[in-house]
């Protein structure tokens, strides 16, 4: 069977909260396009950054998931700060990538979504650093065959967009 694990951020831990309240499972064993093959568990740490989920790893985490994949929604934190250091950025970027590929774990890297209402910088400066850390991601996963980069379409839409211009509303989570 296949171990996936999707960690992140605050927007995981959400989703992972409101399958649990809405009684569906945020552990899936049988999907039923995979034949039984896979199984998907979500773990979230709110403000999470690359470097927290690093130290998360290094305690351990994965001896608890033993994930063969994970799906990373990540990177959102890291630019949302009051100065933004790419070359630092890069160097806890690649240090989680090592802690990933290291154990044998493959890493796939959901894109940097929009935040209008980013708490530590304007919304402007977070779209350059979005960008900056999106191709980034994408930069490496051309260089690394076990490093993966994906960037849905559609996904930003203002009336799914909580209060905060950061989260998803309840129905944001399940479009």
């Amino acid at each position: 069977m296949m171990n996936i694990l999707v960690l992140g951020h605050s927007y995981v831990e959400n989703l992972r909260r409101l399958c649990e309240n809405r009684r569906k499972p945020h552990t899936w064993e049988n999907p039923s396009n995979a034949h039984g093959k896979v199984s998907v568990q979500m773990h979230g740490y709110p403000g999470a950054t690359f470097k927290r989920l690093t130290e998360a790893i290094e305690a351990g985490l994965f001896v608890h998931y033993s994930p063969h994949v994970v799906i990373c929604q990540i990177g959102s934190n890291d630019c949302d700060r009051y100065s933004f250091d790419e070359t630092a950025f890069r160097s806890d970027m690649n240090t989680f990538i090592y802690a990933c590929l290291s154990r044998g774990v493959s890493v796939v890297f959901m894109s940097v979504m929009k935040r209008s209402g980013p708490w530590y910088c304007t919304p402007d400066e977070h779209t350059v650093r979005r960008e900056i850390v999106n191709k980034m991601m994408k930069s490496i996963a051309l260089e690394n065959h076990f490093v993966h980069y994906f960037k849905p379409t559609n996904v930003y839409r203002v009336e799914y967009e909580a209060r905060d211009g950061i989260h998803f509303t309840e129905e944001g989570y399940f479009f």
